[in-house]
């Protein structure tokens, strides 16, 4: 994945199976405990689909949200019209998303949004609140996706109530784990690609300064053939032929250029 993302070639909604690997081993680095492939995946289904119901419940007329608290604020008759019409917005007006400004890292959003937002650079240390049932309640194939989560690898079935705080406590656990490790390997990348970048920019400049230079050695050149050649230097790739050049090539190129 980190090659990819040097190339340009950074897709935000999934992970290559190298980039998964990497992660369960990050995950299990901070949780001490193995989750196969299918649970990371759902896993990661779940945290999207909060990511992408909560962007869309702050994109409302008359949304609040402070990343400080994670909590989002509304006038009552906004949230009467919401819940009617978003059954997601009942569980966030209730909870929030402290994740929030992770998700956004994760998930390619930069800032949070609303009247009262703040940059996801400045999201606190996040507990995770356990809101995965309402979500699946939404979709058939992300409910279906959360019976694989149980331990022994069969179908959720009703349990006591201290067994089912247990599990949740755990899956809140998980969550949190998940969420920290993705948003650390988003951030890595991201600055690997801000290195590569600024060095590419770097070598460019450096190549340009060597044309230019090489330019003015040059004797003979009117002020129209010099403006033409400045202009091919844009190129990158007249800029690597034009220092590849020896002189007396250099001179039948910038008379091409009359």
């Amino acid at each position: 994945m980190e090659e990819e993302v040097l190339k340009g070639n950074r897709n935000t909604t999934t992970f290559t199976k190298q980039s998964w690997k990497r992660i369960k081993e990050e995950l299990y680095a901070q949780a001490k405990r193995s989750y196969t492939d299918t649970q990371l995946r759902n896993k990661y289904n779940l945290l999207r689909q909060r990511h992408k119901d909560f962007k869309s419940l702050l994109k409302e007329t008359g949304i609040g949200f402070s990343v400080v608290t994670g909590q989002v604020t509304a006038p009552d008759e906004v949230w009467d019209r919401l819940i009617r019409v978003n059954k997601s917005a009942k569980k966030f007006r209730k909870k929030g998303c402290v994740l929030y400004g992770k998700l956004c890292v994760i998930f390619g959003d930069t800032t949070a949004t609303g009247s009262n937002a703040h940059p996801s650079t400045r999201s606190p240390s996040i507990n995770l609140d356990n809101d995965d049932d309402d979500a699946m309640s939404k979709s058939p194939s992300i409910r279906n996706q959360e019976s694989s989560f149980d331990e022994d690898g069969s179908k959720r079935r009703g349990k006591s109530t201290s067994t089912t705080s247990s599990r949740s406590a755990k899956k809140a656990k998980f969550s949190l784990a998940l969420a920290e490790t993705l948003t650390v390997y988003n951030e890595t990348a991201k600055r690997k690609m801000e290195v590569y970048e600024n060095s590419m920019t770097s070598t460019k400049h450096h190549l340009l300064d060597e044309c230019i230079e090489a330019l003015n050695q040059i004797d003979g050149i009117s002020g129209e053939v010099y403006a033409k050649a400045i202009e091919k230097f844009e190129s990158e790739v007249s800029r690597a032929l034009f220092l590849k050049m020896p002189e007396h090539r250099r001179i039948d190129w910038l008379n091409y250029l009359k």
